[in-house]
């Protein structure tokens, strides 16, 4: 996980420019842009008392649209120095994997993808905060032993076991615990703060619940979803609860029958919806590299846009988006797998709702599918 220092303040304005012709910007855009990131000066005040005016030559102005595009710009060309593995990129949170077959190759490659971004961050002036970057070993066996350490520049990176990345907090096992905990401390609190609502009805504590509380609640839940299912059942107990506080019911409800009685779809609908829609992507959006990732199957035109469904031998495997993506798709009717426009694949995903709830990603799904 690569921390940049002071990224977009970091910004060599020509280096910018001479990567903004690279990318096919020129004449008046390119020109409109310059004006925007030239001739800005700063000065500070103390009591009164103002230093100095400087000119700016390095860095972009945050807080606007234009930032994160022109940063976004600059680092472009960053996956491209990379030849041993992968580099993701989402403005300036970058992170970099490579796979192995032993610890010690692991770590190998890694030093030397650190060597080629350290390169990179040399010759475009920016810098790596090798203090905030940290590296994590994912695998299912227990870590033995002293790791070798994994260099940027010449100061060595931390090792961690965990470590939240876009929002989502990962840990080495993809046990995704760290992350549910933390989800369900934060809708326990928020329907705390709900329960001083009551004197609204039903009906409008439910919308301001499905507006504010379910959207960050469910934040890539078609990646941590795949969780074991006690620990989704924790977050999933968060949801019936809140089902009890906005109706008002009776405590002697059992939970299995609190959502039916308001006519809430589970948390686990929420999830294979969202992965029927990341398949809708994979099977339409030919354009997206990522998108192809997510699913190993090779897709059927003869079948009528089915995946074939890979094999899983390990539990992990077949929590795997790679595994319940093509079931979840391959379960849906033939005319709504139709639908190109992916905002009409979304309205019409509902009529599969009793499929998708009923739906199942144990051992003999592979033999039944």
């Amino acid at each position: 996980m690569i921390d940049f220092r002071k990224a977009f303040d970091s910004i060599d304005h020509s280096i910018l420019f001479r990567k903004m012709k690279e990318i096919g910007m020129e004449g008046k855009m390119l020109a409109w842009m310059k004006n925007y990131t030239e001739d800005r000066t700063q000065f500070v005040e103390i009591n009164h008392k103002r230093s100095p005016v400087r000119n700016i030559n390095y860095g972009i102005p945050q807080g606007s649209m234009f930032g994160p595009r022109l940063f976004s710009i600059f680092v472009n060309d960053l996956p491209t120095c990379n030849t041993t593995g992968e580099i993701n990129m989402y403005a300036d949170d970058t992170t970099a994997h490579v796979v192995g077959n032993s610890i010690d190759e692991v770590i190998l490659k890694l030093n030397e993808v650190a060597e080629q971004i350290h390169s990179w961050c040399i010759k475009n002036k920016l810098a790596v905060h090798t203090k905030k970057s940290k590296v994590m070993i994912l695998q299912q066996r227990r870590l033995i032993g002293p790791l070798l350490p994994v260099k940027m520049g010449q100061n060595c990176l931390e090792y961690v076991n965990s470590e939240k990345v876009l929002g989502i907090n990962i840990d080495e096992k993809l046990s995704w615990k760290e992350h549910t905990d933390k989800v369900v401390k934060s809708m326990s609190s928020k329907i705390c703060m709900l329960k001083r609502l009551k004197y609204l009805p039903s009906n409008m504590f439910e919308e301001i619940y499905y507006k504010t509380v379910i959207p960050a609640t469910t934040y890539c839940i078609s990646v941590w979803g795949s969780c074991p299912e006690p620990t989704f059942k924790r977050v999933e107990k968060q949801h019936i609860r809140a089902a009890k506080v906005i109706y008002r019911l009776n405590k002697s409800i059992k939970d299995e029958d609190v959502l039916a009685a308001v006519n809430w779809q589970d948390l686990g609908y929420i999830y294979k919806r969202k992965i029927a829609i990341e398949m809708h992507k994979v099977t339409f959006d030919t354009k997206s590299r990522i998108a192809h990732q997510y699913c190993v199957g090779r897709q059927s035109l003869r079948k009528g846009a089915k995946f074939e469904i890979k094999r899983m031998r390990t539990e992990l495997g077949r929590q795997s988006i790679q595994f319940r993506g093509p079931i979840i798709w391959n379960s849906l009717n033939k005319e709504l797998k139709k639908q190109t426009n992916r905002e009409t694949f979304k309205r019409h995903l509902r009529s599969d709702m009793k499929i998708l709830n009923k739906l199942s990603f144990g051992k003999e799904v592979t033999n039944n599918i």
